[in-house]
This record gives C-alpha cells, structure tokens and sequence, in this order.
C-alpha cells in the first residue's frame, strides 16, 4: 500500500502541497507532541505506529484537489490518491 508522504516534519506549519485529485489524507499525532488542529478529522485508531510512541493516534480526513498547507510542526501525514485515481 504505498502511499505519499510529508517528508519535511517541524517545518514551522509550511509544508505546502498540492494535491492533483481528490484524496484520503491520514495524518500521525503522538501523544506529548504539540497540539494540532483536528477540526474535521475522523480518529481512526491508536497504535504503535512510529517508533518510541506506543499511542500514536491516527487520523482521517478526505480534501479535494487543490494546494493546502498542513500543520506539519507535530504531525506526520499521508496520502492516498490510489482510492479515487
């Protein structure tokens, strides 16, 4: 299941994207991290999904195509175009 992801984390909120078609994006919180703003995403699981952070939470949310700017300063994102291509 490959899928895009955001490959500069701690970018200060600039991490720009720009996606072609409509899309599922998953987004990765850690507990302890920074808060982030889960207005309009769906909880989806919590689990051992990055290393040293058993209760990683993760997220879901679907967008449009369009650009978009994604919170990026404690949170790691991914991206599934193979849904709706």
């Amino acid at each position: 299941m490959p899928m895009y992801g955001n490959q500069a984390p701690n970018t200060g909120d600039r991490n720009s994207v720009s996606i072609p078609s409509k899309c599922t994006v998953y987004m990765l919180r850690a507990y302890g991290w920074w808060d982030v703003d889960v207005t309009g995403w769906t909880k989806v699981s919590t689990g051992s999904y990055i290393s040293n952070y058993p209760n990683a939470k993760l997220y879901e949310k679907l967008y449009d195509a369009g650009d978009y700017v994604f919170d990026d300063l404690t949170a790691m994102y991914l991206f599934d175009l193979g849904k709706f291509i």
